[in-house]
């Protein structure tokens, strides 16, 4: 059954309730709104994909790649990652000895793997809007999961690694 909180209906959160993510290792996925195009273009050349990123997309990497730095606060890493032509995939890494390990408590959220998210699509979001992509949106909220152990990690490593040989199979590609 569908919740209300304000008297409006919401979507249930994906969220794994008995951990708060305050530490651990994510996979992550961000994509862009109606999955439009926004950082760039794959092309095949004899069976070698290849991505051009547009200024967009390059700022995009400059923003991940500076998540360490700008999260000062946090021991947070992003150890690989890819930036496709309408979505993100990320593994974050939070190491955080003072985090507690009490269950997951919905509110304003800070020092966690939300307000990371949150911080990269509005540093993204406002470069977007002050250069030129005026219809540039996120779709809300992200896809994410717990990653477990290092068969885990392992598998999800060799798919974000594999994700621009394997973009002409995806659903949304429509080069």
């Amino acid at each position: 059954m569908i919740e209300k909180f304000a008297n409006k209906y919401r979507i249930k959160s994906t969220r794994w309730t008995d951990h708060n993510y305050n530490f651990g290792i994510y996979y992550i996925t961000i994509c862009t709104k109606y999955r439009r195009y926004s950082f760039g273009s794959i092309k095949t050349n004899h069976d070698i994909a290849s991505i051009t990123y547009n200024k967009l997309g390059e700022y995009t990497i400059s923003e991940i790649e500076n998540t360490k730095i700008i999260r000062k606060g946090m021991d947070v890493s992003i150890p690989l990652y890819v930036v496709m032509p309408n979505h993100i995939h990320l593994i974050i890494c939070i190491d955080n000895d003072s985090a507690d390990d009490s269950p997951l408590k919905f509110g304003p959220q800070s020092q966690n793997l939300a307000s990371i998210i949150r911080g990269i699509k509005s540093k993204i979001t406002s470069f977007a809007h002050k250069n030129g992509y005026k219809d540039f949106e996120w779709q809300s909220g992200f896809y994410d999961r717990v990653i477990r152990d290092n068969r885990e990690l392992n598998v999800v490593a060799e798919y974000i690694e594999n994700n621009i040989e394997q973009w002409s199979m995806d659903k949304y590609c429509i080069e």
